[in-house]
């Protein structure tokens, strides 16, 4: 599921999704877009276990859906670290710049030409 406003095309009705739905294999690792650090973990109803990840310049990733998580609040994390899996192997993926929220795919895009 992408990013952005999108409209039922049953009902019609318009809904904003401020990141992406990654689907995968069941009981995947799920890993950290870039170093930081763990700012949040814990359960959101409508995400199961959730973590917010605080990058450099006022930068989050946040990660939902996760089954066991393998971090703790305020540890830092590195690049590519596994931070739990993804049980049913689906995660909802979300960037932010302070409240605002990011398009992941195009921060994706970017990080692969580097």
């Amino acid at each position: 599921n992408g990013f952005g406003w999108s409209s039922d095309p049953v009902t019609k009705l318009k809904s904003y999704s401020p990141g992406v739905e990654i689907i995968g294999k069941k009981n995947y690792p799920v890993s950290a877009v870039a170093d930081g650090r763990v700012a949040y973990l814990g359960n959101l109803r409508g995400y199961g276990n959730f973590i917010i990840i605080e990058h450099e310049d006022g930068y989050y990733s946040t990660y939902a859906g996760l089954g066991n998580m393998t971090v703790d609040t305020d540890q830092q994390v590195l690049k590519g670290q596994k931070l739990g899996t993804a049980p049913d192997g689906k995660i909802k993926f979300e960037l932010r710049k302070g409240k605002e929220s990011l398009d992941p795919i195009e921060w994706i895009k970017i990080d692969y030409f580097k």
